[in-house]
């Protein structure tokens, strides 16, 4: 039974860091993915198998947040404001990302085991990345996100659409790989954390990781994502901090190289073309993309700014992840978010700490906080966390 224990940590570390990446492939229809389904098969796993003096621990702060995203939907629901066969999926699922963290990450996830594991899985994603670059610009040919198609697993519709050549070689659309992500956002925001504990030598000191670093910023910048140049300068400015406390010299080095590295790619022309998508005025220009929504948050048409109007209200109007949260769930769920991101910033570790302020600067742009992104980033954020006086019980023997 021991060995069980270990081996299904294993298991459940290995699948928070495949879960982003599966979840391009639906297997149940209504928005059910093959991530999903394991997820859920691992959750059930963990919570009734019998494991013998296991204690359990319960971050008190993300258990609060998950009661009020369930109070605040029941009164969308008894008011009418939110019809429950438009939201009742979303709400489900979302409560569900929520709670695999908060049962997992403090008693079935191995932190080193998972590091490991997603530098491996990080460069070979990053690869991925540079080869579709070359694949498309030098011999026009698209190598596919779909990857497991192989093996009779379809992705979601737009994968394919993304596939399509004749969607760039008109030139109205930038041709930018993602690996194996449905668009470069998602990309970006799953290399986040291990590019931080790279770059930073937060868990170890080895020589390798600068050299993995810089493949994945590379991978990151051809990615064209705006977001993963915020992510970038976050890193890397943080880097620089930390060689200016050991070494004067290194930080200039560091300097140099960063300013000289960003003036040739953001000089070529794919470079420019990025700047051009990142401040176009047109639908495709990445600011106005995420924030010409913005008004509706504070419109007339928002009605309920107090409590929301649940999470099907903005799906026809795209807004990143604070817009949506206030539109969700009003201001009550926007200060019981911020209220649960510093009560755990304040009880974490360093880990924990840098990868709140990562989590919460990807959510400026993208819709991480509602998204496949909860579960990494999350679980890594609580796992680093100090449990004192919250919530723990003893796990039964027997069934």
């Amino acid at each position: 039974m021991q060995k069980m224990k270990i081996d299904l940590i294993k298991i459940t570390t290995i699948n928070i860091l495949l879960f982003a990446p599966l979840s391009v492939y639906p297997i149940l229809g209504a928005g059910v993915t093959l991530g999903d389904v394991l997820l859920l098969i691992n959750f059930l796993l963990i919570v009734f198998l019998p494991f013998k003096g296991k204690k359990v621990f319960i971050p008190i702060p993300i258990f609060i947040y998950i009661i009020m995203i369930i109070l605040v939907t029941l009164i969308h629901w008894s008011l009418g404001i939110e019809v429950i066969s438009n939201d009742l999926l979303s709400f489900l699922r979302y409560i569900f990302y929520l709670c695999f963290c908060l049962y997992v990450s403090k008693n079935f996830f191995d932190f080193k085991y998972f590091y490991q594991i997603y530098k491996v899985v990080a460069f070979l994603l990053a690869i991925y990345v540079i080869f579709q670059f070359v694949s498309f610009f030098l011999f026009k040919f698209i190598l596919p996100i779909n990857i497991l198609s192989f093996i009779g697993l379809r992705a979601v519709d737009s994968v394919y659409w993304y596939d399509t050549l004749s969607r760039y070689t008109s030139g109205l659309i930038q041709y930018r790989p993602c690996a194996i992500f449905i668009e470069p956002a998602h990309y970006v925001v799953y290399q986040a954390p291990i590019l931080y504990l790279l770059l930073n030598n937060i868990v170890n000191d080895n020589r390798n990781n600068i050299y993995l670093s810089f493949i994945i910023i590379i991978s990151i910048l051809l990615s064209g994502s705006t977001t993963g140049i915020i992510i970038i300068s976050f890193c890397v400015f943080n880097s620089i901090l930390r060689y200016i406390k050991k070494d004067i010299i290194k930080s200039v080095i560091v300097c140099l190289f960063v300013l000289i590295g960003g003036f040739l790619f953001f000089n070529s022309n794919y470079g420019l073309m990025v700047i051009q998508r990142t401040f176009s005025d047109e639908n495709t220009g990445a600011i106005n993309g995420r924030f010409a929504n913005t008004n509706i948050v504070f419109s007339d048409t928002n009605k309920h700014i107090i409590i929301g109007n649940g999470m099907a209200y903005a799906k026809d109007n795209y807004v990143p992840s604070y817009h949506r949260l206030i539109l969700s769930y009003g201001l009550i769920g926007f200060i019981t978010f911020i209220m649960f991101m510093l009560l755990i910033y304040d009880k974490c570790n360093i880990i924990g700490k840098r990868m709140i302020i990562l989590f919460m600067l990807t959510m400026i742009g993208t819709l991480s906080l509602f998204g496949i992104a909860t579960i990494m980033f999350f679980t890594i954020i609580l796992s680093n966390y100090k449990v004192n006086n919250d919530i723990s019980f003893k796990r039964m023997e027997n069934l």
